[in-house]
């Protein structure tokens, strides 16, 4: 086997024979590299199943994932509308000793949306906001998003939402199709139609020389704090999860027990060293 032949298999979807390549003797035995495009490719192809049979495989060869594959892993949770699978993902990540960054949350809040789940989408973004770290459009959309499936559907805390994002000084226009989707179209040209009458209104012009500063309550410099933000990860699993709150000095605490997901990986590669 070889590499491109692996990769080869893995991109066309033929995550059975990539496999069956990396367990063949050869200078491409289980190497990391390979076991990475297997990985990719699951990603490219949404498949979390087999992302996550990869994923395996890579600690069993001692490599423990990094932030980019716990967040294709929960993106993949998104696309699937998996919001309890994410959510594991989410509490396995924070035990691996990883802060969750900024795409991590926005993917966690993309899986809660799909189904509906307003207050997980809303207590994340309290959560960010009350760390000082800066909410984007993207959290926005989600709210949105989960305004629109909820059961019965909540059109006005979709449009409090959007007045909310106005006023941090966000683009509104990254959120107005999903805005549509949830008040429709009408209602959201009008709201659309107010906000240009407001701004022609209050457009203060500005001196030659001067700086126009319209970055809004997200801007780093108001907020002062960045992504990834040093005991955010544990207490937001805290919020999301239950339990006590952690203390962040003595480790995290939940009602979880160790993931499920890797707990197998590790106790296979404990065997294999004693």
């Amino acid at each position: 086997a070889t590499l491109a032949s692996i990769k080869a298999a893995a991109s066309r979807g033929d995550f059975d024979r990539a496999e069956a390549l990396l367990f063949q003797p050869g200078p491409v035995h289980l190497h990391v590299d390979a076991i990475n495009v297997c990985f990719h490719a699951c990603a490219t192809h949404r498949d979390l199943v087999n992302a996550e049979r990869f994923t395996r495989i890579l600690v069993e060869r001692g490599v423990e994932p990094n932030i980019v594959t716990f967040n294709a892993l929960i993106n993949m949770c998104a696309v699937h509308g998996d919001s309890d699978r994410a959510m594991e993902w989410l509490v396995t990540m924070v035990r691996s000793g990883h802060e969750p960054s900024e795409g991590t949350m926005g993917a966690l809040c993309k899986a809660f949306a799909s189904k509906g789940m307003v207050h997980r989408v809303r207590a994340v973004m309290t959560a960010i906001d009350d760390a000082g770290l800066p909410l984007n459009e993207y959290f926005f959309a989600s709210f949105i998003t989960a305004c629109g499936l909820a059961q019965p559907p909540q059109p006005d805390l979709a449009v409090a939402a959007f007045n909310d994002l106005v006023a941090r000084g966000l683009r509104p226009q990254a959120v107005r199709h999903k805005l549509g989707q949830v008040v429709g179209v009408a209602a959201t040209d009008g709201l659309f139609a107010r906000l240009r009458a407001s701004s022609a209104e209050e457009a203060v012009p500005v001196q030659p020389g001067a700086r126009h500063d319209n970055r809004g309550s997200s801007s780093m410099s108001e907020h002062g704090a960045t992504w990834p933000l040093p005991g955010f990860g544990a207490a937001m699993v805290a919020v999301l999860v239950g339990g006590d709150r952690p203390d962040l000095a003595t480790g995290l605490r939940t009602r979880h027990g160790p993931s499920k997901h890797l707990e197998s990986a590790r106790d296979g590669e404990q065997g294999h060293n004693e």
